[in-house]
């Protein structure tokens, strides 16, 4: 019979942590409080901890330099530890790492549980894990439910639809798409946190598979902001890589040029040789970026609050995610941009043989 998880509790708040630990008991874990970070850090450096739940609001917390801290917002901190962590006394090598922003209620708790924690044999294998993770849990069965119900629609079991209410279930069916699209890349970019992932590299076409479908969608071809799309493919280009993600990769890119590009301008996309690559670029006229705030684009939640993008809403993980997918495939992505101008984010990517 396995020993049970061996978990740290660091919360200010006496009924939250008595909440927390009830759930622990319930789930077979050994839950010990501990009520300082000094006190945490001192424990994590002896063997048989097998890792923490902590606030973000811990003062000294901030020692441990875990990825993915989302900034200052007050946060639920769960991470497991690498078998040799505790014998080496190395506390700070996480198998998996996970931000919750309170307040957490008890279904996520105990997922984020199960997703961390889920069986000792398995560390070293758990993907790296944030709040993010626990959403795309949550999201797939209503997201399935959904799709379900607008083919059903669409196919007319429930009558004929009129050429209006045809369109709108066609967008329902694309936009649900995109999104469990989007679900299932996050779950692989969280993995690629640890290990690599395992994705089948094949031989797409840039044009013809991955940017023509995206331009053809009425969303994008008759945007409200009336902005002109135009494609310039002087050759088809093959690079490796995998259609599905690569398309998240465009419609991220495309979505952020009409976002913040200036209404009636055009944004032009390329494809062209560049080397031993192909270079895939998106430029709009727009807002721009300053120089200074270049570097933070492609980071998680790294959403900049620049002049002219008041009421303009976003996750902050649509670049993160290029990039993640981009570097799966052993390709870049960088930014060229001048503030109050242009923007042009320009994919390198290796080309097929």
């Amino acid at each position: 019979m396995a020993d049970p998880t061996h978990l740290l509790l660091l919360d200010h708040d006496l009924s939250i942590r008595q909440r927390y630990a009830t759930i622990l008991q319930e789930e077979g874990c050994v839950c010990e409080s501990v009520l300082t970070c000094q006190e945490l850090l001192w424990r994590l450096g002896h063997p048989g901890i097998d890792g923490v739940i902590a606030s973000s609001m811990a003062p000294g917390l901030e020692g441990l330099d875990l990825a993915g801290a989302p900034g200052p917002a007050p946060c639920l901190l769960l991470f497991s530890l690498t078998p040799a962590s505790g014998a080496q006394r190395e506390p700070c090598r996480p198998a998996s790492c996970l931000w919750l922003r309170q307040p957490v209620t008890d279904k996520q708790f105990r997922i984020a549980l199960e997703m961390v924690f889920s069986t000792a044999a398995n560390v070293g294998e758990r993907p790296h894990l944030d709040e993010a993770a626990v959403l795309a849990h949550e999201f797939r069965s209503p997201l399935a439910s959904l799709r379900t119900t607008a083919e059903t629609l669409h196919k007319g079991y429930y009558g004929a639809l009129s050429p209006s209410q045809q369109t709108a279930i066609e967008s329902i069916e694309r936009n649900s798409g995109y999104l469990q699209d989007t679900i299932n890349c996050v779950g692989h970019m969280y993995e690629l946190e640890n290990k690599p992932i395992a994705v089948v590299a094949e031989a797409v076409e840039l044009v013809t598979e991955v940017v023509a479908p995206i331009l053809g969608r009425p969303e994008y071809r008759d945007n409200r902001t009336g902005m002109r799309l135009t494609l310039h493919a002087p050759e088809p280009l093959r690079v490796t890589g995998h259609r599905g993600l690569l398309r998240i990769v465009v419609k991220n890119l495309i979505n952020n040029a009409i976002k913040y590009g200036h209404r009636d301008t055009e944004i032009q996309i390329r494809i062209e040789q560049a080397g031993r690559q192909a270079l895939l670029s998106v430029r709009n006229e727009g807002i721009g970026i300053p120089a200074a705030d270049l570097g933070r684009l492609f980071q998680r939640f790294g959403r900049l609050r620049l002049p002219g993008s008041e009421g303009i809403k976003g996750s902050g993980l649509g670049l993160y995610l290029c990039r993640r997918i981009v570097e799966l495939f052993g390709g870049t992505i960088v930014v060229q941009s001048q503030a109050g101008k242009y923007a042009e984010f320009r994919v390198f990517l290796n080309r097929a043989r």
